[in-house]
């Protein structure tokens, strides 16, 4: 079984002041590889509890990278 996680859109941002300010989320991809087959659906394989469980430790992982230093090292 192989995981994946792949950020297919990076963060972004444009303005120069707060009334033209505008941030697009970046787009975050999950996928579940078994013997070679990309699983199309992983809550057919992992249940609600382990879904969960990779989505707060996404969330808590960037939660921890400040964007300025995120970008630095993107570009």
């Amino acid at each position: 079984m192989t995981l994946k996680l792949g950020l297919t859109s990076p963060p972004s941002s444009s303005g120069d002041n707060q009334a033209n300010f505008t941030f697009t989320r970046p787009v975050i991809e999950f996928g579940i590889q078994i013997d070679g087959k990309t699983i199309n659906r992983p809550q057919t394989f992992l249940n609600e509890a382990k879904l969960t469980q990779l989505a707060l430790s996404v969330r808590f992982a960037a939660s921890l990278v400040n964007l300025a230093q995120w970008k630095r090292s993107y570009i």
